[in-house]
This record gives structure tokens, sequence and C-alpha cells, in this order.
């Protein structure tokens, strides 16, 4: 039976959401340079924060914004969305120091919407791939500013690499709701090899004989797909039928076209309590296919359907 309490105080934590600004930033993943010169159109971003309706619409990325709009304008709005550029460099030492700006960005842009509008904004993060390892390190910034009230109402990872040193801040009491998105298929997600960085930052810290004695703390050699289990956390192992989904079908226009109507889904579950005590979730979607449209985003892949009725 649905408990009453529960089911109320998801309803308000949506409404909340919806009633109050909620200022959304986007931050993309790794860009290995190797492919930039071929796809530069997609991958490209420009450096720091940049408002949606100033993001040139030649550009793949800036399509994501007007597309999550579209889905669901009661809930996002063009008006409010961001994109966060950065180098895009396969670095953690980069990843931290990126979360720092990103950090700063987000202070200053809540200050300046508070004086503008004389409301308080939430703040929902998007991050894909790395993007979401640049988000969770905020947590352990802002812990550094003791006066700091930061809260991130809502964290939506998108094929997150999971990783020793960014993994535990899933249970950081300044994320509110965090979804994370993930495939069985998707071998990107896997592929940094964390264990070497780690290995290599104790080696230089610690030298040869210590870094070999305290080789426990260098974790799993690759990165890994799941977080473990947490009262805030719900991880969605995502399908389109039976065929589990790539690293880059997360960047899919479609994807986020239903994003919202998922996250909705997500929010008002009757059993949302019950599946943060799980490892995972199955979400299988509807068709998803790559085609092109002239009307949506002209020469960029592009599907009209996704979701289930």
């Amino acid at each position: 039976m649905l408990n009453k309490t529960k089911a109320q105080s998801d309803l308000l934590f949506l409404g909340t959401l919806m009633a109050v600004a909620t200022l959304t930033i986007f931050v993309h993943g790794t860009l290995f340079n190797f492919l930039r010169p071929f796809l530069f159109n997609f991958f490209y971003c420009p450096t720091g924060l940049t408002p949606a309706h100033e993001f040139d619409q030649k550009y793949y990325l800036a399509h994501i914004a007007p597309t999550v709009v579209q889905g669901a304008p009661h809930i996002f709005s063009l008006d409010t969305f961001y994109y966060f550029g950065w180098s895009g460099a396969l670095s953690a030492r980069e990843r931290k120091k990126v979360a720092h700006q990103l950090y700063h960005t987000i202070i200053k842009l809540k200050e300046q919407y508070k004086a503008t509008a004389g409301e308080e904004p939430c703040i929902r993060l998007i991050g894909h791939s790395h993007g979401g390892n640049i988000a969770l390190n905020i947590a352990q910034i802002a812990d550094k500013h003791k006066e700091c009230s930061l809260t991130i109402e809502q964290l939506i990872l998108l094929a997150t690499p999971v990783q020793k040193e960014t993994a535990p801040l899933v249970k950081h009491e300044r994320f509110k709701q965090i979804y994370s998105f993930y495939s069985s298929a998707d071998f990107v997600q896997r592929l940094d090899p964390q264990g070497l960085s780690n290995f290599g930052r104790l080696l230089t810290n610690k030298g040869l004989a210590d870094a070999l004695d305290n080789i426990d703390r260098v974790g799993p050699l690759f990165s890994e797909r799941l977080f473990k289990p947490h009262p805030r956390l719900i991880q969605i192992k995502t399908r389109v039928l039976d065929k589990s989904l790539s690293h880059g079908d997360f960047l899919r226009l479609n994807f986020f076209t239903h994003l919202p109507k998922v996250l909705e889904w997500l929010e008002t579950h009757p059993q949302k309590e019950a599946w943060t005590r799980k490892k995972y979730i199955d979400l299988e979607l509807s068709v998803l296919k790559w085609h092109t449209t002239q009307t949506a985003c002209p020469s960029y892949p592009y599907a009209q359907t996704m979701l289930s009725a």
C-alpha cells in the first residue's frame, strides 16, 4: 500500500521544482582530441557558462536545451537553462579544477538570479559521462566554504563512469536527489583506467615502495557502472526493447525529449523509496533510431519517439 506521507513528500519535491525557479546546468563529458577535427560541430561547447538562448544552433549540443524544454515546459525553461563547457581532458586533476570553476559559477549565478527575481532558485545539474564526476566533486568543494549552504536539488548522471574517488560523494547531503542512467553495453563508461591514474598519484606522492605497499588504495583498474545504493540515489539500467544503449545514445536528442517524462515518473512513482534500496531498476524504452529531420536539428541524428505509452 502506498505510504501517503512519502507520496506527498515526492509530490511536494516535484512541485517545488515546478513552482520555484530551477536553474539547469548541463555539463558535457570528455572530448577526445583525435575526434575533434571530424566532429567539431557535434562536440563543441563554449568554455564556461553559456545561457541556452545564446548557444549557436549550428552546434549539436545547443539543441539539447530546447529539446528538453519542449518535452516538459512546466519543468524546464529555456530562460533558466545553461551549458558549462570545459576542456574535456581525460584527467581527474582537470575535472577537479573545473569543478572549482563550476562551483563558483553556480554561486554567482544564484546570487544574480536572487538579486533580479527576489527569490532563491533551485539547482539542477545534468552531467554526461565525466561531466557527472565534475558535478559530484562540487560537494567536496562546497564543504571547504563553511558559510556555503549550496544544495543541488536534482543531479542527473548520464553514463557517468563510477570511480573510487567520486563514488562516495553520491551520499553527500548536498545532493537531494540523484538519478544515474547507465547501460550494460556502454563500454566507454568503463574505459577510463582510473587504477593507473590512482597508482600514478601514489607513485608521485609516496614513491615506489610505499605505492606498492598501498596498492589496495588504487581501486579497480577501470571505471565501474554502479554506485552503492543510497536513499537519495536511483540507478536506472536503460534499454531500448532488447538493445542496450551505447555511450553516445545518452546524447541523442530523442533521449532528452523524453527525459523530463521519465524524471516525473520516477519522482512520483509509489515504488520510488523501494528503488533506492535496489542496485538498479530496469527502464525499457520503445523504438530508438537514427534519422535526420529538417525541422528539429538539420543534419543531425534525431528520433521522434522513444518511450512506450
